[in-house]
């Protein structure tokens, strides 16, 4: 079993929506970010998000709107092209490296740019999914800049059942090259 094999099992187990299931869309000028939320499962502890050097806009008001049991996110640029899909097997470590969504909304943040509407939003982060489901992360590389990486807690010869592909895989993470 390889990457591809978890994140196929993966992107069909956010279809289906009975562990990991797409949130309400937040639109904002040049942005829109999908948040991939955990079912019946919150952050237990308040925590203080990380601080970085990015505006407090980003910080307060944009980070601040994502769902409690937020564990990971698609952003669509204005065009609804998907630039990143992030997504942590926990809440606790989605909210704890938070400040690479955070300079990706900086980045493709455009005052003069509309927003796609949040059903198209919700509409392309379905395809991306039903994409990387049947043909896997070759099938949404569209550039040679593109990056995708699948981080595993166990290696892969030590896996058998698409149960133990779910379990073995901690994090996920594509980000469109430009």
């Amino acid at each position: 079993m390889t990457g591809s094999d978890c994140v196929r099992v993966l992107a069909d187990e956010i279809l289906k929506g009975q562990n990991f299931c797409l949130s309400e869309p937040l639109s904002y000028p040049g942005i829109v970010i999908v948040p991939i939320v955990k079912v019946n499962e919150t952050l237990h502890e308040k925590r203080k998000l990380s601080r970085t050097t990015l505006t407090e806009y980003v910080h307060k008001v944009i980070v601040g709107s994502l769902p409690r049991n937020t564990c990971g996110v698609f952003i669509l640029d204005s065009l609804g092209d998907v630039v990143a899909f992030k997504l942590h097997m926990t809440i606790s470590k989605f909210w704890e490296r938070i400040s690479f969504v955070e300079r990706l909304v900086v980045e493709h943040y455009k005052d003069t740019r509309k927003p796609i509407s949040k059903d198209s939003a919700t509409a392309r982060a379905f395809a991306f999914l039903m994409k990387l489901k049947i043909e896997g992360p070759k099938g949404i590389m569209s550039s040679k800049s593109d990056y995708f990486a699948v981080s595993r807690t166990e290696p892969v010869g030590a896996l058998g059942e698409s149960n133990d592909l779910l379990e073995s895989t901690a994090a996920v993470l594509y980000a469109a090259g430009r």
